[in-house]
């Protein structure tokens, strides 16, 4: 695509960005957006109006989008609203403004007679020099020219001659007297360091003299006298009677009350009744569908995309690993998060617990 035809646009720091002006007589121009990572379509909706009016939806790719001409011609600013569009959502993320430049318009008013009489004189001192030009590039076709160096303190000589309509012209150039010494330069910088010499002969080791012998061990001293016994501590106060705690067990609904009482008082704890265990299910390949059974809980590994469809009552759960390129997960309509739709991240485990088919849960680890 022709370079001249691409209007960049680059984000920076925030959500609005100004590009490069256009003029309104230019078409064909295709706006390129950097700075963010973007799908391979996406919608770019352009508009005169910042605020209101109407705008048109564009669909661009992974190189550019195209800006629409309409808008182009108003000769006004340019206002683009990318969108990013996904199966079930979609929503602005950038803005970007395009200034459009207006360039005067031409005149047809006829000159006055003033005005016209400059005009034919500029015109025609245009074609003398054009004319002189000529003829001087036609003189210089047909002459050559050579040189030679005279002696110093020689007078310049020129000599023209002509033979067959070609005219020659010789130069003879003296040669310059000798100028005086100039001043000495500055200090130029250090240069690198040189190459290192070869390393000199080793001088030869003198001799090791004797090694003396070992001195005698000396004797073992004296045993210290044992220190005095140290005063006997205070006794301690006397604590306070115990309590045998006792513990009692009582039906409730759905399960048991166990009561504790010790010397701090009394706690209570309900324990309910367990219900079924789940059954593990592993699941292998990376585009799994599963049509889930209750009580079930199914294991994969790094996935791309799950097919997931949950029991209509029961809990039931499904973990995968999410890779670089984050797994696509598909789920019926009628399964609530408590944060909205769910959307798996890159680089990360999750686990999905489903009740009754329609309450989800999401716990998630990297």
């Amino acid at each position: 695509m022709d370079a001249s035809k691409i209007i960049k646009g680059v984000v920076g720091g925030g959500r609005y960005t100004v590009t490069a002006p256009i003029i309104k007589e230019d078409y064909g121009l295709y706006l390129q957006i950097e700075g963010i990572e973007l799908p391979e379509t996406y919608e770019v909706d352009f508009s005169n109006d910042e605020h209101n009016g109407t705008s048109v939806t564009m669909i661009g790719n992974s190189a550019s989008v195209l800006i629409p001409r309409e808008f182009i011609e108003t000769g006004k600013d340019i206002f683009a609203f990318l969108y990013v569009v996904g199966s079930n959502y979609g929503r602005t993320v950038y803005k970007f403004r395009i200034p459009n430049k207006l360039r005067p318009d031409r005149t047809n008013i006829a000159p006055t007679p003033e005005e016209q009489s400059v005009i034919d004189q500029t015109i025609s001192a245009l074609n003398d020099a054009v004319d002189r030009a000529e003829d001087a590039e036609q003189a210089i076709e047909n002459m050559s020219v050579s040189a030679q160096t005279l002696a110093e303190g020689s007078s310049a000589t020129v000599t023209k001659t002509e033979q067959d309509g070609v005219v020659h012209l010789a130069f003879g150039i003296p040669t310059g007297a000798t100028g005086a010494q100039g001043e000495r330069g500055e200090k130029g910088d250090k240069g690198d360091t040189g190459a290192q010499g070869i390393q000199g002969i080793q001088g030869e080791r003198g001799l090791q003299g004797a090694k003396g012998d070992k001195g005698d061990k000396g004797d073992k001293g004296d045993t210290g006298a044992t220190g005095a016994t140290g005063a006997q501590g205070e006794r301690g106060l006397t604590g306070a009677d115990g309590i045998s705690p006792t513990v009692t067990i009582t039906p409730i609904t759905g399960g048991h009350r166990i009561t504790i009482t010790d010397a701090d008082g009394t706690e209570t704890a309900d324990v309910m009744d367990g219900h079924n265990g789940m059954v593990t299910v592993n699941v292998s390949g990376t585009t799994p569908t599963i049509t889930a059974q209750a009580d079930t809980r199914y294991i994969c590994e790094e996935i791309a995309t799950l097919d997931f469809t949950p029991s209509a009552s029961g809990i039931c759960d499904v973990v995968f690993t999410s890779g670089s390129t984050p797994t696509v997960v598909t789920l019926p309509s009628t399964v609530k998060f408590p944060d909205g739709a769910f959307t798996a991240e890159a680089d990360t485990t999750y686990e999905i617990n489903i009740l009754d088919g329609i309450y989800g849960a999401v716990m998630a680890w990297t």
